[in-house]
């Protein structure tokens, strides 16, 4: 991810700081909250933040189909009032 950020920042000739956040499932929200405080500290007027999640092996997604923390309908919705699932639940289980 490092290798692709720095090619990123090359290319579109960016000033400033610039890192990758590996935080597991929260690393988009984590940054996003980076970036909007550096903004408030005045350390920055803009910042561009993005994320991605890369599942390479499948056995990732059958524990994850296995625990029951799929969405039947195969749509993200981390932070949608429609979710199906509450995380405590999960650990009742």
């Amino acid at each position: 991810m490092l290798l692709a950020l720095l090619q990123i920042f090359t290319k579109f000739s960016f000033a400033g700081p610039s890192y990758t956040v590996d935080t597991a499932c929260s690393s988009s929200l984590y940054a996003l909250d980076h970036a909007v405080k550096a903004i408030k500290r005045g350390e920055c007027n803009s910042a561009i933040v993005g994320g991605s999640n890369l599942t390479l092996h499948p056995f990732i997604s059958l524990q994850f189909a296995r625990l029951g923390v799929l969405s039947p309908d195969g749509k993200c919705k981390s932070f949608d009032a429609s979710g199906k699932l509450d995380f405590f639940e999960i650990l009742a289980r």
